[in-house]
């Protein structure tokens, strides 16, 4: 199984779409992955569905970590505005992929959906 561990601070008053969310990431990813010959390269992204268009849009991505099936990415902190548009109620999809180094290809790994509130 995927897991992947989110925990957050700084979230703004629900009335506010000003200030910072602060998520912290890591992924656990299963040694038995037979999509793989070696390792992956996981890197994750954070989409957001745009309400104008209705298409979903990548927010942010993190840095690859090189072969490893436990991934600690770097702390991300974002302006609410930017990462959900000012709604925290606004769902999220969370991808981790597996990037191919030479290639720059991706394979999806897992995903999730959340919103900031939940």
């Amino acid at each position: 199984t995927l897991e992947v561990s989110v925990s957050r601070n700084e979230v703004p008053n629900q009335d506010s779409s000003r200030g910072n969310v602060t998520i912290q990431f890591s992924a656990h990813l299963p040694s038995s992955t037979a999509c793989f010959a070696t390792k992956p390269n996981p890197c994750l992204t954070i989409s957001r569905r745009e309400p104008e268009t209705g298409k979903m849009i990548i927010v942010w991505e993190s840095e690859v970590v090189r072969s490893s099936l436990t991934a600690h990415f770097a702390s991300l902190t974002i302006p609410v505005k930017k990462l959900c548009g000012g709604n925290l109620e606004s769902e999220l999809t969370i991808e981790v992929r597996s990037k191919k180094t030479m290639t720059g290809q991706n394979t999806l790994i897992g995903e999730l959906k959340t919103s900031v509130n939940h």
